[in-house]
């Protein structure tokens, strides 16, 4: 393994210890919900909780080493493609979706969202997603409302498609979206060309901007 990956992974724990040693910590859960949750319950979303503070609920604790996302609206966790709801974690876990006429098992339910990481910022739950097959290889970052509704694009990350198909360790914290790109297999390799750690702001168009490079930390 080599130097700079063990700096980022040196830093990542760094900031979960601090995190966990500043803000209560995520319950435990003695099992995780069923992917055969039942949709027949009626989605209710709970009144928002803002008795914690904000850093909480969008610390990086929530997104990279949890399926669960705990927000001031509920309990959010995500399996295979699709995200679940429940009130508060110890009740019964109904897929994301509104939808009446929906069946919940494609891309058009409003809990489908490629099985990739979520975040919560700014009561908005952010994911990512590849484009469709006319831009097949650009990455967007992506929101949608506390109910799942609404899915709206906040911008393009990226349309290489080497950069799209290759972020990992990606994780969302403080209004940021962090990653790297493995483009030699896995994180170390030595045929990874690309040794990089980058973030992307969730609330405004800027690009992503590399916060780790050559040895050096700018910022977190």
């Amino acid at each position: 393994m080599n130097r700079k990956l063990c700096i980022l992974l040196t830093i990542t724990l760094f900031l979960s210890v601090i995190l966990s040693s500043c803000f209560k910590p995520i319950e435990s859960y003695s099992s995780s919900p069923s992917a055969s949750a039942d949709n027949s319950l009626e989605l209710a979303i709970l009144d928002p909780d803002y008795s914690m503070p904000d850093e909480y609920y969008t610390s990086m604790k929530q997104g990279a080493f949890y399926n669960f996302l705990n927000t001031p609206y509920g309990m959010y966790y995500t399996i295979g493609d699709f995200i679940y709801y429940s009130q508060y974690g110890n009740t019964q876990y109904t897929k994301l979706c509104t939808k009446t006429d929906c069946d919940h098992s494609t891309n058009e339910c409003d809990a489908y969202v490629q099985g990739h990481k979520i975040g919560y910022y700014d009561d908005h739950i952010y994911f990512v997603k590849l484009g469709d097959k006319n831009y097949p290889f650009k990455l967007y970052l992506m929101r949608m409302n506390m109910n799942g509704k609404n899915h709206e694009i906040v911008k393009t990350i990226t349309t290489d498609a080497e950069m799209s198909y290759s972020i990992t360790l990606r994780f969302f914290h403080s209004g940021y979206f962090y990653f790297i790109v493995t483009n030699g297999d896995y994180p170390g390799a030595s045929n990874n060309t690309d040794n990089s750690f980058y973030r992307i702001k969730l609330d405004d168009q800027s690009e992503y901007e590399i916060v780790y490079i050559n040895d050096l930390i700018s910022q977190i």
